[in-house]
Formats: C-alpha cells, structure tokens, sequence
C-alpha cells in the first residue's frame, strides 16, 4: 500500500479548522479549488509533454500547496513527490504516475462536490444558492470552450434546485442533457440564458 492509499483523501474535519470553522468561508475555498484545479493539471500535463522540468516543478509545488489549504491529503503528498522528482529531473517518475495523481484529483473533487452538494440542500438562503449555481456554472462553461470533459459529479449542482424557478429548473435539465450529449455550443448558450435568470432573481 502507498503512501497516499494509507492517508484520507479528503479530511474535511482539518479543512473546516483551517477556516476556523466557518463553513460558508470552507464552501467558498473549495469552490475555488474546484475551478482553479484544472488548469493546474493541464499545465502539469503540458509541463510534462514537453519535458519541462522547472515548470513542473512549479507546478508540482503549485498543486501541492492548494492540496493543502483544503486538507486533500493524498494530493498533496503524491504533489510532493511530482516536485521533488521534477527538481531531479526525473521526467520517467511523472509520466509513470501521472495516471495516480488524476485518481486521486478526481477522487478528492468528488467528495468536496458531496459535501457542497449537501451544503447546498441544507442552505435556506436563496442568494447563497445562486451564487454556488453561478460558480458552478462559470466553470462548467470554462471546460466546455475548451472541449475538456466534465464528469457526472460535477454535474449534481444542477439537480440542486429546490428553491429556483421553473424556468431556471427547466434550463437545468436541458443543460444536463447538452452536456452529455457533447452539445458544447449550445450548452454554452444555455448557461448565459440560466447565469441571466439567477442574476435577475438575485
């Protein structure tokens, strides 16, 4: 077993302290990480690909420190190991376990969009919850112009919808099935339609 297996993925209970538990400033961090992540991992990958030690180094260290601030433990770790191979030049290491380091990403992100997800449901207040459909839709429409693929998870916001019109439910749903349908234009211009709907109800 790994080092990284023995650590939790996510431990939301040291991500909450960092916050001084205040979990609207933790809903907040995380949503960030979840659009800034990323673009961390494509310039990795492009790091990577043309055999760009500093860089990856950079970014290694880069990742490292935002796996930190929302206490994903697994990333962290294995973001340090990218590092310290990086700054050995010893390309072979990270191309080795790119793959590993996607996993654990992905992982990490799904279990923070469990926990916003269950923020979500539980928040009464209307302003909050647009603000996460509009955080959540920036980034979705950031992946979508450029083709890169959006998993299921990072869809549940959009079944969130206790509390919104009929029309923004309605733009939902056809939302959803644009995005797995690969219907990146028309996706894209169903998200302007939904983002002027919660701005006007905001």
């Amino acid at each position: 077993m790994s080092v990284e297996q023995e650590l939790v993925c996510w431990d939301q209970n040291s991500a909450l302290k960092r916050v001084v538990n205040q979990e609207s400033l933790l809903v907040n961090v995380l949503t960030l990480f979840i659009e800034e992540f990323p673009e961390h991992l494509h310039v990795l990958k492009q790091s990577i690909s043309t055999n760009d030690c500093q860089q990856a180094a950079r970014i290694s260290h880069a990742i490292k420190g935002v796996a930190s601030t929302v206490s994903g433990l697994q990333l962290e770790q294995i973001a340090a190991e990218f590092e310290l191979s990086a700054k050995q030049q010893k390309m072979d290491v990270l191309i080795n376990k790119l793959a590993e380091l996607e996993q654990i990403a992905a992982l990490l992100i799904q279990q923070i969009n469990v926990y916003l997800s269950s923020k979500i449901k539980t928040e009464h207040s209307s302003s909050f919850n647009n603000k996460m459909w509009l955080d959540c839709l920036q980034s979705l429409s950031k992946k979508l112009a450029i083709s890169e693929y959006i998993s299921p998870d990072e869809l549940g916001i959009l079944n969130s919808t206790e509390g919104q019109t009929e029309s923004v439910k309605q733009l939902a749903k056809e939302l959803m099935g644009q995005i797995n349908r690969f219907e990146n234009e028309s996706a894209m211009l169903t998200i302007d339609h939904i983002q002027k709907e919660l701005n006007n109800n905001g």
